[in-house]
């Protein structure tokens, strides 16, 4: 069966490794990074203007991830070390602050004159602080991260200031509290202030009470995970106001072959559709303006193929509550959830 064309939504660049930094820019030429010569970049954009015009075609959004250096880009220590896409020094710092400045410029800059917007950037992938070893996905330091993220970001709104940046993500609470109580390397501006909005990827955490053994796991923090409540609970202990908080990816857990995995897809597609359905109305209930599964095969259901199960779940979903403002609605004890429009429609699922 061909692939249903989603016509809504957000197409994330994650494992569309084509177009990250290091296989966009895989040369570095004669360009030096010093600050003039940006126009000597050597930089593949088959793949990317491809991906982009695949998602104007659909009418979907594209939020394109900054990640993977360019082997290069980085030291001789940081090319010892591959990261899980094969990459030698993709996950390094970058020597120079300007190789990030002028990329991002670069991106965005293709993307508005082929009238193809990228409406979010995402300035890593699950960062995780815990220093350079085999397949790690960040050798640097929170401020080393603190200090890239701000040059995107800067880069980005100069381009676009409408543009939306998200921090890097996290799937714990305590490395994102490490990025946002952080300050850049240069002691000028604290992880928070380098986004729009945080970013969370709450694997394992289930719809509501009654279906997640008696832990409201998407709104709150589950076995050190994070929640979208729980996201906002960190700025708060810094002093900060709150932010939206982005779900970028969700599974019912992270490898093919988890016993959560397995057990969902082996359930008929109708409590499919009700599970997902209720995962993503409770994430709307929570504020969550934007919520991307991240099946990878079949991590949250086959969304290329299940159209009596997950796919009629996002469709349902979408079509009911997607641009409505929600008043009122939650769990209730029979695992159900329901909620009511401003319009006064009510649904439940």
């Amino acid at each position: 069966m061909a692939a249903p064309a989603y016509t809504y939504g957000t197409w994330r660049s994650h494992n569309a490794t084509q177009i990250s930094w290091a296989r966009m820019q895989e040369v570095q030429g004669t360009y030096t990074g010093n600050g003039a010569d940006q126009a000597s970049m050597v930089i593949n954009w088959a793949e990317f203007d491809l991906c982009c015009d695949q998602a104007h075609d659909l009418g979907v959004s594209h939020l394109w991830m900054m990640w993977r250096a360019p082997t290069w880009a980085v030291s001789a220590t940081d090319q010892m070390y591959v990261d899980g896409h094969g990459g030698a020094g993709a996950s390094g710092v970058p020597l120079r602050m300007q190789y990030v400045r002028d990329f991002v410029t670069a991106v965005l800059q293709r993307a508005i004159r082929r009238n193809r917007r990228i409406k979010y950037l995402e300035t890593w992938n699950e960062p995780d602080f815990l220093g350079p070893y085999p397949g790690c996905a960040f050798t640097g330091t929170p401020a080393q991260m603190v200090q890239m993220c701000a040059t995107a970001y800067h880069a980005a709104k100069a381009v676009d200031p409408d543009v939306i940046v998200l921090c890097p993500s996290q799937y714990l609470a305590s490395r994102m509290l490490q990025f946002l109580a952080t300050r850049d390397a240069g002691g000028r501006q604290f992880g928070y202030e380098v986004c729009d909005a945080l970013n969370i990827h709450p694997y394992r955490q289930g719809p509501n009470k009654a279906m997640q053994s008696g832990a409201d796991a998407l709104y709150w923090t589950a076995g050190g995970g994070i929640g979208l409540r729980e996201a906002n609970r960190l700025l708060a202990t810094l002093g900060q106001p709150p932010k939206p908080v982005y779900v970028t990816e969700w599974g019912l857990s992270t490898q093919a072959g988890d016993p959560e995995v397995i057990a969902f897809n082996q359930l008929p597609s109708a409590a499919k559709k009700t599970y997902v359905s209720r995962m993503l109305v409770m994430a709307a209930l929570g504020g969550c303006p934007q919520f991307t599964i991240f099946s990878n095969g079949t991590l949250a259901g086959d969304y290329d193929n299940d159209t009596e199960g997950v796919i009629a779940a996002v469709n349902d979903v979408q079509a009911k509550i997607a641009g409505k403002t929600l008043v009122d609605g939650g769990w209730l004890p029979d695992g159900s959830v329901t909620v009511r429009l401003d319009s006064g429609e009510v649904y439940t699922w």
